[in-house]
Protein backbone atom coordinates (compact mmCIF):
# COMPACT_ATOMS: atom_id res chain seq x y z
CA UNK A 1 0.00 0.00 0.00
CA UNK A 2 2.10 2.79 -1.48
CA UNK A 3 -0.42 5.68 -0.39
CA UNK A 4 0.63 7.42 2.73
CA UNK A 5 -2.81 8.48 3.52
CA UNK A 6 -4.48 5.17 3.12
CA UNK A 7 -1.61 3.01 4.82
CA UNK A 8 -2.19 5.04 8.10
CA UNK A 9 -5.89 4.82 7.78
CA UNK A 10 -5.39 1.02 7.81
CA UNK A 11 -3.13 1.00 10.06
CA UNK A 12 -5.52 3.16 12.39
CA UNK A 13 -8.86 1.02 11.78
CA UNK A 14 -6.36 -2.46 12.84
CA UNK A 15 -4.71 -1.01 15.96
CA UNK A 16 -7.86 -0.12 17.00
CA UNK A 17 -9.56 -3.53 17.14
CA UNK A 18 -9.73 -4.63 20.17
CA UNK A 19 -7.01 -7.98 20.54
CA UNK A 20 -5.01 -9.21 22.93
CA UNK A 21 -2.57 -6.44 22.89
CA UNK A 22 -4.66 -4.08 23.73
CA UNK A 23 -7.26 -5.55 26.30
CA UNK A 24 -3.35 -5.88 28.24
CA UNK A 25 -3.35 -1.94 27.45
CA UNK A 26 -6.55 -0.70 28.93
CA UNK A 27 -6.10 -3.56 32.40
CA UNK A 28 -2.89 -1.54 32.69
CA UNK A 29 -4.63 1.65 32.24
CA UNK A 30 -7.19 0.76 34.84
CA UNK A 31 -4.89 -0.77 37.12
CA UNK A 32 -1.55 0.69 37.01
CA UNK A 33 -2.53 4.25 35.99
CA UNK A 34 -1.10 6.51 32.57
CA UNK A 35 1.98 6.98 33.74
CA UNK A 36 2.89 3.79 34.89
CA UNK A 37 1.88 2.15 31.72
CA UNK A 38 3.70 4.48 29.31
CA UNK A 39 6.56 2.12 29.17
CA UNK A 40 4.24 -0.42 27.92
CA UNK A 41 3.83 1.37 24.65
CA UNK A 42 7.81 0.79 23.56
CA UNK A 43 6.93 -3.13 24.27
CA UNK A 44 4.50 -2.84 21.55
CA UNK A 45 6.45 -1.00 19.06
CA UNK A 46 9.39 -4.05 19.90
CA UNK A 47 7.09 -6.51 19.82
CA UNK A 48 5.67 -5.48 16.20
CA UNK A 49 8.64 -4.41 14.57
CA UNK A 50 10.49 -7.73 15.54
CA UNK A 51 7.17 -9.54 14.58
CA UNK A 52 7.29 -7.50 11.01
CA UNK A 53 11.18 -8.09 10.78
CA UNK A 54 10.65 -11.82 10.99
CA UNK A 55 7.96 -12.47 9.19
CA UNK A 56 9.46 -10.60 6.28
CA UNK A 57 12.96 -12.21 6.26
CA UNK A 58 11.65 -16.01 7.86
CA UNK A 59 8.05 -16.45 7.07
CA UNK A 60 7.13 -15.01 4.33
CA UNK A 61 9.10 -17.42 2.14
CA UNK A 62 8.01 -20.30 4.64
CA UNK A 63 4.33 -19.58 4.48
CA UNK A 64 4.39 -19.64 0.13
CA UNK A 65 6.28 -23.05 0.42
CA UNK A 66 4.08 -24.57 3.32
CA UNK A 67 0.93 -23.60 4.40
CA UNK A 68 -0.24 -25.11 7.60
CA UNK A 69 3.30 -23.57 9.18
CA UNK A 70 0.95 -20.19 9.69
CA UNK A 71 -1.75 -23.03 11.61
CA UNK A 72 0.51 -23.74 13.81
CA UNK A 73 1.65 -19.92 14.83
CA UNK A 74 -2.21 -20.01 15.53
CA UNK A 75 -1.98 -22.39 17.75
CA UNK A 76 0.86 -21.08 19.69
CA UNK A 77 -0.61 -17.64 19.92
CA UNK A 78 -4.02 -18.70 20.74
CA UNK A 79 -2.24 -21.06 23.47
CA UNK A 80 -0.60 -18.28 24.99
CA UNK A 81 -3.02 -15.54 24.88
CA UNK A 82 -5.23 -18.61 26.77
CA UNK A 83 -2.03 -18.77 29.29
CA UNK A 84 -2.58 -15.12 30.04
CA UNK A 85 -6.57 -15.28 30.54
CA UNK A 86 -6.42 -17.46 33.08
CA UNK A 87 -3.91 -16.02 35.09
CA UNK A 88 -5.69 -13.39 35.31
CA UNK A 89 -8.55 -14.94 35.83
CA UNK A 90 -7.16 -16.46 39.04
CA UNK A 91 -5.35 -13.26 40.27
CA UNK A 92 -8.51 -11.31 39.93
CA UNK A 93 -9.40 -10.53 43.38
CA UNK A 94 -5.92 -9.40 43.93
CA UNK A 95 -5.27 -5.82 42.36
CA UNK A 96 -1.47 -6.39 42.80
CA UNK A 97 -1.18 -9.81 41.69
CA UNK A 98 -3.44 -9.20 38.35
CA UNK A 99 -1.51 -5.96 37.97
CA UNK A 100 1.90 -7.98 38.16
CA UNK A 101 0.62 -10.15 34.92
CA UNK A 102 0.67 -7.10 32.82
CA UNK A 103 4.74 -6.46 32.32
CA UNK A 104 6.90 -4.69 29.73
CA UNK A 105 8.20 -8.47 28.60
CA UNK A 106 5.03 -10.31 28.49
CA UNK A 107 3.48 -6.84 26.42
CA UNK A 108 6.58 -7.41 23.84
CA UNK A 109 5.30 -11.24 23.73
CA UNK A 110 1.58 -10.69 23.05
CA UNK A 111 2.25 -8.34 20.18
CA UNK A 112 5.05 -10.46 18.62
CA UNK A 113 2.19 -13.42 18.67
CA UNK A 114 -0.20 -10.61 17.37
CA UNK A 115 -1.88 -11.70 14.14
CA UNK A 116 -2.11 -7.65 13.25
CA UNK A 117 1.68 -8.32 12.47
CA UNK A 118 1.26 -10.60 9.79
CA UNK A 119 -1.26 -7.97 8.24
CA UNK A 120 1.09 -5.20 8.73
CA UNK A 121 4.03 -7.34 7.03
CA UNK A 122 2.30 -9.37 4.29
CA UNK A 123 -0.25 -6.72 3.75
CA UNK A 124 0.26 -3.04 4.00
CA UNK A 125 4.15 -1.94 4.41
CA UNK A 126 4.95 -1.76 0.94
CA UNK A 127 8.47 -3.69 0.75
CA UNK A 128 10.79 -1.83 -1.69
CA UNK A 129 9.24 1.59 -1.82
CA UNK A 130 12.13 4.19 -2.05
CA UNK A 131 10.94 5.74 1.43
CA UNK A 132 9.61 2.55 3.30
CA UNK A 133 11.36 4.14 6.49
CA UNK A 134 8.84 6.49 6.57
CA UNK A 135 6.34 4.03 6.51
CA UNK A 136 7.84 2.40 9.92
CA UNK A 137 7.80 6.12 11.15
CA UNK A 138 4.17 6.45 10.59
CA UNK A 139 3.28 3.07 11.93
CA UNK A 140 5.67 3.39 15.36
CA UNK A 141 3.90 7.37 15.49
CA UNK A 142 0.49 5.07 15.45
CA UNK A 143 1.29 2.46 17.04
CA UNK A 144 2.13 4.76 19.63
CA UNK A 145 -0.91 6.74 19.81
CA UNK A 146 -3.22 4.21 19.90
CA UNK A 147 -1.83 2.51 22.56
CA UNK A 148 -1.81 5.74 24.42
CA UNK A 149 -5.79 6.15 23.45
CA UNK A 150 -6.56 2.35 24.73
CA UNK A 151 -3.99 3.38 28.10
CA UNK A 152 -6.18 6.41 28.93
CA UNK A 153 -9.79 4.15 27.85
CA UNK A 154 -8.30 1.66 30.68
CA UNK A 155 -7.89 4.16 32.78
CA UNK A 156 -11.25 6.26 32.91
CA UNK A 157 -13.54 2.76 33.04
CA UNK A 158 -11.26 2.00 35.96
CA UNK A 159 -11.73 5.15 37.59
CA UNK A 160 -15.60 4.82 36.72
CA UNK A 161 -15.44 1.67 38.21
CA UNK A 162 -13.81 2.34 41.26
CA UNK A 163 -11.30 -0.18 43.24
CA UNK A 164 -14.16 -2.02 44.68
CA UNK A 165 -15.13 -3.22 41.33
CA UNK A 166 -11.37 -4.25 40.12
CA UNK A 167 -11.85 -7.97 40.43
CA UNK A 168 -14.86 -7.69 37.96
CA UNK A 169 -12.63 -5.36 35.37
CA UNK A 170 -10.11 -8.13 36.16
CA UNK A 171 -12.42 -11.29 35.09
CA UNK A 172 -13.89 -8.59 31.90
CA UNK A 173 -10.68 -8.19 30.72
CA UNK A 174 -9.85 -12.37 31.27
CA UNK A 175 -13.44 -13.08 29.24
CA UNK A 176 -12.08 -10.68 27.12
CA UNK A 177 -8.26 -12.21 26.15
CA UNK A 178 -10.89 -16.33 26.27
CA UNK A 179 -12.57 -14.53 23.44
CA UNK A 180 -9.68 -13.48 21.58
CA UNK A 181 -7.61 -16.85 22.18
CA UNK A 182 -10.62 -18.62 21.03
CA UNK A 183 -10.94 -16.23 17.69
CA UNK A 184 -7.21 -17.27 17.21
CA UNK A 185 -7.36 -21.07 17.38
CA UNK A 186 -10.79 -21.35 15.78
CA UNK A 187 -8.82 -19.73 12.39
CA UNK A 188 -6.05 -21.97 12.73
CA UNK A 189 -8.86 -24.84 11.69
CA UNK A 190 -8.88 -26.00 8.54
Amino acid sequence: MTSPTLFVFAILILLFTPGPTNTLLWTSGAMLGIRRSLPLLLGEIIGYFSAITLILLLFEPMLQQTPYVERILAVAVGGYVTYLAVTMWRRAADSVASAEIITFKKIVIVTFLNPKAFIFALTLIPIGHAHIHWYFVMLATCITAVGFSWIVFGYLVGSAAGRKNMTLFNRFSSVMLTGFAGFILFSALP
